[in-house]
């Protein structure tokens, strides 16, 4: 029921980051797998998401993310690369799983690396009720022009 041109999207901006943590080289994983939130929860806080969700694991072994800038990672144009970092991958990737009805969830130790973990839940198409969310103005340009290429 994805949108598998959006998915894709958010999972490369998802690996393009991990990658960027990682200057000096390291390990990437990405480990999928499916949970039951009807049976625990996982989620701290989260726990709007109710049966089946894919889980999607994201992690590297870069520079980690201090827990000041964690907050903000997920805002339009913020960023802690130079050169060619907009600060528009992570924005743009949480704004398609959020679409998706997901979350998106860091984990993350300075110096040691970061884990991004995405759930979406799974339903019967009869079930859904999309919702449009808008996008933040500074990513609405960018966010068309990647859903033109589809």
């Amino acid at each position: 029921m994805a949108d598998i041109a959006l998915m894709q999207q958010a999972l490369i901006n998802l690996v393009k980051n991990a990658v960027d943590a990682m200057p000096n080289g390291g390990t990437f994983s990405l480990n999928t797998s499916r949970v039951n939130f009807e049976d625990e929860s996982l989620l701290d806080g989260f726990n709007f998401i109710a049966g089946s969700c894919a889980f999607v694991s994201l992690a590297d072994t870069g520079v980690g993310i201090d827990e000041k800038i964690k907050e903000k990672i997920f805002e339009p144009l913020y960023t802690t690369k130079t050169g060619n970092g907009k600060g528009l991958g992570l924005p743009i990737a949480y704004h398609i799983i959020k679409e998706h009805g997901g979350i998106m969830k860091v984990e993350s130790t300075p110096g040691q690396g970061t884990a991004i973990n995405v759930y979406l839940p799974l339903a019967r198409p009869e079930m859904v009720h999309m919702i449009p969310i808008p996008l933040p103005t500074p990513c609405a340009g960018i966010y068309n022009d990647i859903s033109k290429e589809r």
